[in-house]
């Protein structure tokens, strides 16, 4: 209710010229032998066009006729109605518009009126009220997706379409951004393009050159329709562009298939170590990353002095970073990655020498940098389902 209260002060105040007046009326009501709540936000400035008024609680619609006051701080989007609208709707209630008479007007709202309990601290219930609305009820290996957007309105109302299937972090801008993503994991980021401080191009920016976050996807939404600014975006390595006003649904499933399309790589590459099967754009610091963990696997394999620190070491940063890196981009870590790609090259090799007889397990274990040939035959039958014994004599 404060939420609504607000949006539609701030409503009445873009509405109202300077030197006019927004007047506050709430009072209790009996109809019918029921109790009902009364709040009704007045203004006395240019009213809005007859044909708009049951359009403005649609989602992202704006009036182009209506007479309009910019305020500093505030962006209009289309969304502060829709949310009251829907906010009084879960509480039983209903909200609408008329024009006044003398000028100006009048959003109503009208509640079923539920006593509170006077023993109630104020304490308590600012707690209370601070616990609801933390509460976000998702699966705890569910993907964290930060929404970036200077408008609180706009962040609530993603927020609402999202928080049911994923965990949701928020920022105003940028800056306020790069601060979460450093602190915590965040697997996409929902950006608008204008928002101040830092805005959305050069958000896109920095995390795209910074190598320990440059493979979360991006999807900028910006109520912003240029040509120039969409390819920009897209240069910079953006991976959806989306105008306001949006498709619930499109965005829905958008998000959706980033994260299965980084599954379904993921998974592919797991049996096949082929770098062809990751999602990952030429030319990006993620591909050069990639690049350089297979050729020095493909150097090393067959050595089986050449272990995890000797990978880290010659890959040039932090163990953290790397294993964080790989996890991100084939969801395995250094050592399972490493293991793999011996795998896969002894997998390669008995493919080619079935029913040779002058080549055993053993030899074939050493030659990919394996020092025990029974924990090779382990490894390989929870890889593909089958010792390499059976496999190399397979016909």
């Amino acid at each position: 209710m404060k939420r609504v209260i607000v949006n539609l002060v701030s409503n009445a105040i873009k509405f109202t010229p300077n030197n006019g007046t927004i007047n506050i009326y709430i009072t209790s009501l009996n109809y019918k032998d029921n109790s009902l709540l009364y709040i009704c936000v007045e203004d006395n400035g240019a009213g809005i066009d007859k044909k708009d008024l049951t359009k403005i609680f649609e989602r992202f619609y704006q009036s182009k006729t209506s007479v309009k006051y910019p305020v500093q701080g505030q962006s209009s989007t289309g969304i502060g109605l829709y949310l009251c609208k829907k906010i009084i709707e879960m509480h039983g209630g209903e909200i609408y518009a008329i024009n006044n008479k003398k000028g100006g007007t009048s959003i109503r709202t009208i509640l079923p009126l539920v006593n509170g309990d006077i023993s109630t601290s104020e304490s308590s219930m600012d707690n209370n009220e601070e616990k609801a609305i933390e509460i976000n009820i998702v699966p705890s290996n569910s993907e964290t997706i930060l929404i970036v957007d200077d408008n609180e309105d706009m962040r609530i109302y993603v927020k609402t379409l999202l928080q049911q299937k994923y965990n949701i972090l928020q920022a105003s801008n940028g800056e306020e951004a790069l601060e979460l993503i450093s602190n915590q994991k965040v697997d996409l980021i929902l950006s608008d393009i204008m928002m101040p401080v830092m805005n959305g191009i050069e958000l896109s920016k920095r995390v795209k050159e910074n190598l320990s976050i440059s493979h979360i996807p991006f999807i900028m939404l910006t109520a912003i329709v240029s040509e120039e600014q969409k390819k920009e975006s897209f240069e910079i390595g953006v991976d959806e562009y989306l105008c306001k006003p949006f498709d619930e649904e499109i965005l829905l499933l958008k998000i959706r298939n980033i994260f299965a399309i980084q599954q379904k790589y993921k998974a592919k590459f797991a049996v096949s170590m082929n770098s062809e099967n990751i999602a990952i754009a030429e030319d990006s610091k993620d591909k050069k990353f990639f690049d350089r963990a297979v050729s020095l696997m493909k150097e090393n394999y067959s050595n089986a002095e050449y272990d995890i620190e000797n990978f880290v070491s010659d890959m040039g940063y932090s163990k953290t970073l790397v294993n964080s890196k790989l996890q991100a981009l084939i969801g395995q870590s250094i050592g399972q990655f490493m293991k793999n790609y011996r795998l896969n090259n002894a997998h390669e090799y008995i493919i080619a020498h079935q029913q040779c007889k002058d080549i055993n397990i053993a030899e074939i274990a050493y030659r990919v940098g394996f020092n025990d040939p029974k924990y090779f035959s382990k490894c390989f039958k929870e890889m593909y389902g089958v010792l390499p014994s059976a496999l190399l004599s397979k016909k």
